[in-house]
């Protein structure tokens, strides 16, 4: 089995390791947003409030991280989580999966809103959304976002 963890930061070389393994369906989003899918990641990484690398045997094989708050109508801060995932995270599900759902849980204790939107033909994260606590709300209509992409939104509230 392999090893599977995050450090707080960005590793270096983490931004070009992670944007050349980077899945295909993520990077064609990345490309709708930006020139390069390094542009995406570092751009996502500066409007970040926490950065993590996610390691899979040492490698980094992911980098995610969660927003600035946005504050909105009731006074509850907003953050949006992302996450840019490589093949090679994808090849060790269980690890990856049980990985992903702890540090989900992580932040659902420290933050009171998470909420972003994600590629309607991305399944695979819809359903990874799904199985770390995340409502995928896809039986909403689309939201047409940057460059003709669809999207549905997710969120997850502390309860």
């Amino acid at each position: 089995m392999s090893s599977v963890r995050s450090v707080e930061g960005v590793l270096d070389g983490a931004v070009e390791a992670v944007a050349t393994g980077l899945r295909e369906l993520e990077r064609i989003d990345f490309l709708r947003q930006f020139p390069t899918v390094e542009e995406a990641i570092r751009a996502s990484i500066q409007a970040s409030e926490e950065v993590w690398t996610g390691l899979v045997d040492g490698a980094p094989s992911a980098i995610w991280g969660v927003s600035h708050p946005v504050w909105v109508g009731v006074g509850v801060p907003i953050r949006a989580p992302w996450l840019a995932l490589t093949d090679r995270a994808t090849e060790n599900p269980i690890a990856t999966l049980r990985h992903a759902r702890d540090m989900a849980e992580r932040l659902r204790g420290q933050y009171p809103v998470l909420h972003n939107w994600v590629p309607v033909e991305d399944e695979p994260a819809r359903a990874l959304l799904r199985f770390v606590g995340f409502r995928v709300l896809d039986d909403s209509e689309p939201y047409e976002g940057a460059n003709g992409g669809l999207y549905f939104p997710f969120t997850m509230v502390r309860t």
